[in-house]
């Protein structure tokens, strides 16, 4: 359902640009619904990468164009460790789908999966070390986009269930004013 509506909001729009603007029994139940179907995606996300799979590795079937992208076009160094990354960009010119880029290090993997034009920023503090069965980690979202974005959202560190650490990966919501952030801390 979501694809054929996105399809005549020319993606990659959000479908949510669809709901009325004005409040009303209308506009709340859009946005209920909206809020179900994301926690129905996010759940589905959550079981599909149970297993440490990233999403490249479901969504790069689509496109028909991936390519290495030169240091002149990408030039980061790896938050977490500082070594030098390279990114992989997913491209689409048949379709529309928007492009993508896969950020890999050399020491620690991927590290980033996400959108080449980015309206939500998300920073997660690198964390050093774990002591213990529990630790609360701080997460930072801001929306670079000109627009009011509702979002859900969840937590998964597969490396801290192989620790034995406990990982609370409920879904949450936020709504984010254009230029504005949340933060939001989990254990």
């Amino acid at each position: 359902m979501l694809s054929v509506i996105r399809s005549q909001d020319k993606y990659p729009w959000l479908v949510e640009n669809l709901r009325p603007r004005e409040n009303g029994a209308l506009k709340d139940a859009l946005d209920h619904q909206f809020v179900e179907v994301r926690h129905a995606l996010l759940r589905d996300l959550l079981r599909r990468s149970a297993d440490r799979l990233w999403l490249s590795h479901h969504y790069s079937r689509h496109y028909p164009e991936g390519r290495h992208l030169s240091p002149q076009e990408f030039n980061r160094v790896c938050d977490f460790c500082g070594n030098e990354t390279h990114c992989w960009r997913y491209e689409d010119s048949c379709i529309g789908l928007p492009s993508r880029d896969m950020v890999m290090c050399s020491r620690c993997g991927i590290v980033a999966d996400e959108p080449a034009e980015k309206e939500i920023e998300i920073r997660l503090e690198p964390v050093r070390k774990l002591e213990g069965t529990s630790h609360r980690h701080r997460l930072v979202i801001h929306n670079r986009s000109n627009r009011h974005v509702q979002l859900s959202f969840f937590l998964q560190f597969h490396h801290w269930k192989q620790l034995g650490i406990e990982q609370n990966t409920a879904i949450s919501d936020a709504s984010i004013e254009p230029g504005g952030s949340i933060e939001k801390r989990f254990t």
